[in-house]
């Protein structure tokens, strides 16, 4: 059963339609719906921002229920904030996001930071990275980061037409200064020759090398992920001439699949991804998989349905970490703002794997 209530303020500026969603359903069917969509209509007619419903499909998923950061002001992140990648450092979470504004392309970083994982400070002299060079010339997109010894890795997508290997590396000593080492791999196969893209660096080395999961495509919005392999984080090579994951019929990632972020965990390497394709739509909704800790190439368990999504709009997520106890996942919505979840992946991957 599903109620509406609709509340109008009258204020100075405008007028705010707050419509409130409530969804009640049996527990059984593990799905629940909340939504604070809010449309601000000021004098001169200008619309900030609308959260659209969110929705879990399942009991082991709650919401950080405010959006966590939102596009501001005139400069770097005007329209959109988003993709976001975190990482843990002394309890402190710390997020490279997208942003979208003057002067950008399609996309700048910015850097933010949270002693709770729900409320964020930015960083004072963002942005922390423009685009600057020829192999990113478009903008700069999708950070993901992981660290080795003192040493901070960011994989991005650089936008450019100069190559069809659009993942580039950077490295920093404290998440403000970058060196850039550009392009980092290159398409070998005819499934992946129109471009590849969406790094997911496994944060572990495994049997002495580095480890990446990335998208590769022939044909757009059909997607299949390849995974790379590295001796120095620099060099990469791919491990497999196949693809380790592809699309399946009859599923939410039916047309195509996209890695997120990764992390290891006792049961192998979790690694979330977005997938499209179930409803006849290009809608991103965020899934996991699960791979083996002795051949990163195998599949142990594999979602079948998704853990997170919106009903009429794009959900990506780069950001996944542990942060007191709780793994807290964080996500682009509707590519215009950022939010999070905590998933209890404990308890998803212990049925999952009782299966």
């Amino acid at each position: 059963m599903m109620k509406w209530v609709i509340g109008i303020c009258i204020t100075i500026v405008g007028i705010i339609f707050i419509p409130l969603y409530f969804h009640f359903v049996n527990k059984s069917e593990l799905k629940y719906t909340i939504s604070s969509a809010m449309t601000i209509e000021t004098s001169g007619g200008e619309q900030n921002w609308q959260e659209p419903e969110f929705i879990a499909e399942s009991k082991n998923v709650s919401k950080i229920y405010t959006p966590v950061l939102k596009p501001q002001g005139a400069g770097f992140e005007r329209d959109r904030v988003y993709n976001p990648t975190v990482i843990v450092e002394r309890e402190i979470i710390y997020m490279i996001y997208r942003a979208e504004g003057k002067g950008t392309g399609t996309g700048a970083f910015g850097l933010a930071k949270s002693k709770d994982g729900m409320n964020f400070t930015r960083y004072d002299n963002n942005p922390i990275f423009l685009p600057e060079n020829d192999f990113e010339k478009g903008g700069c997109e999708d950070p993901r980061i992981v660290k080795f010894k003192k040493t901070y890795y960011l994989f991005y997508v650089g936008n450019s037409s100069r190559s069809p290997g659009k993942i580039c590396l950077a490295t920093s000593k404290d998440l403000i200064h970058w060196e850039k080492h550009g392009n980092i791999l290159q398409p070998q196969q005819d499934w992946e020759s129109k471009q590849i893209k969406a790094p997911a660096p496994v944060p572990q080395k495994i049997k002495g090398k580095y480890w990446m999961y990335y998208q590769g495509e022939r044909e757009a919005w059909k997607t299949k992920m390849g995974l790379a392999y590295s001796e120095d984080l620099i060099h990469w090579t791919q491990a497999s001439e196949e693809p380790v994951m592809k699309p399946r019929e009859g599923y939410f990632d039916s047309w195509g699949v996209e890695p997120g972020g990764s992390v290891i965990v006792d049961e192998g390497i979790l690694l979330i991804y977005a997938g499209w394709g179930g409803d006849g739509t290009n809608r991103n909704q965020l899934g996991w998989v699960l791979f083996s800790k002795d051949d990163p190439g195998k599949i142990i368990a594999r979602c079948d349905s998704p853990i997170v999504s919106l009903p009429n709009d794009h959900v990506f997520c780069d950001g996944l970490v542990k942060f007191k106890d709780k793994w807290h996942l964080y996500y682009g919505a509707a590519d215009q703002w950022i939010e999070g979840v905590i998933v209890d992946f404990d308890e998803i991957l212990s049925e999952a794997l009782i299966k």
